[in-house]
């Protein structure tokens, strides 16, 4: 019998760490797990700016990014901001990456 009661506390102790692991991990600050980097300039005739030139909160836009990345908001491709005739936010999310298809007509 006291084999039996040890371990199902082991299998408790196991499930309560396991447990407060992932509670401690999900506290974690987004905005440090990604980091804004305005848009490359990539020729294409768009203006690049940052988020600061167009007053965007840049802790909100990475705090979002974060949450798609971690899954929070179902499947995501890409997130586009175009503000004031200027392209200040660009990101592809895993598995989804800009793709330029040049057809010839």
């Amino acid at each position: 019998m006291k084999k039996h009661i040890s371990f199902y506390m082991i299998i408790v102790i196991l499930l309560i760490t396991i447990l407060s692991l992932l509670f401690i991990s999900c506290k974690q600050n987004p905005s440090s797990l990604y980091t804004y980097q305005p848009p490359e300039n990539t020729g294409d005739g768009l203006d690049v700016g940052s988020l600061d030139e167009v007053n965007i909160d840049q802790a909100l836009i990475e705090r979002a990014a974060c949450d798609i990345s971690r899954g929070i908001y179902g499947e995501v491709h890409s997130i586009l901001i175009f503000k004031d005739d200027m392209l200040v936010f660009e990101e592809y999310f895993e598995g989804h990456i800009f793709c330029l298809l040049l057809n010839n007509f």
